[in-house]
């Protein structure tokens, strides 16, 4: 997870970014399509809410903290299928059985949520938990190249 800066520009600007090829795996494997709908939990910046907006579903990004969920609601507010909600996740109110995909890179309040989550999705939605792993060499953060 990326170390919290105060301003969320320099949050965007720093954290590592998700390669492309994910994104398009989960569209791929979702089935998602133009208005499915997208629950994003713990969206920080909304790296992960982006391709999702971009390939014209419906979002909806629980945010906590709420200097970043202002940051994000501002980068996103050109797309009308997207609201940041600044909230925690457990006190967002999904609607249930009408998600087609619920991600995540806060595997952790997935985990203890998972009822909330099945709630949610509609039959055969999907959830995807993001990660990556890194190493410390010589003093420099690496990461593993994504098998293709």
């Amino acid at each position: 997870m990326c170390k919290f800066y105060p301003e969320p520009d320099h949050y965007d600007q720093w954290c590592m970014r998700y390669r492309p090829a994910i994104f398009q795996r989960i569209l791929q494997y979702a089935s998602l399509s133009r208005r499915s709908r997208v629950v994003a939990i713990h969206c920080a910046t909304g790296q992960m809410v982006e391709p999702f907006l971009q390939a014209g579903c419906r979002v909806d990004a629980i945010e906590p903290n709420m200097v970043l969920a202002r940051y994000t609601g501002e980068k996103f507010k050109r797309y009308l299928d997207c609201t940041v909600y600044p909230l925690p996740f457990d006190r967002y109110v999904p609607p249930e059985g009408e998600i087609d995909l619920i991600v995540s890179a806060d595997s952790s309040i997935c985990l203890t949520a998972f009822p909330k989550l099945v709630r949610m999705l509609r039959a055969g939605g999907s959830l995807a938990f993001l990660g990556y792993r890194s190493t410390i060499k010589n003093g420099h953060q690496t990461f593993p190249a994504l098998p293709s």
